[in-house]
């Protein structure tokens, strides 16, 4: 025989009034974290992707950790870009015109 409505809601709020065994199920999560290190590793690295907070968190600390390396790619980086070289050279003229040779 099917519950009422009433009845049904009665039972469900006693339900989420129950004292839970929060070791046991941290218990649990252990066990299960342990036998599969990939699929947590796996929870993990979706948790971060799907949370942009934590996109945002890791690539700041990314930056941090790497702020030497980033800054030393973009000097290099905006060396070797060509408008920039074309502006060391006329520089360069500029400032020695004396030393040049006339063909130059």
């Amino acid at each position: 025989m099917a519950k009422s409505k009433e009845a049904h809601a009665e039972y469900m709020r006693e339900w989420n009034r129950r004292p839970g065994n929060m070791a046991k199920a941290c218990e649990c999560t252990r066990k299960w974290q342990v036998k599969n290190p990939e699929k947590v590793a796996q929870y993990k690295r979706n948790y971060v992707a799907n949370n942009p907070e934590k996109v945002l968190a890791s690539q700041r600390a990314y930056v941090k950790r790497n702020s030497e390396k980033i800054s030393a790619y973009e000097r290099e980086r905006h060396r070797q870009h060509p408008e920039y070289a074309a502006y060391r050279v006329q520089k360069y003229r500029a400032a020695r015109a004396s030393r040049l040779p006339p063909w130059a």
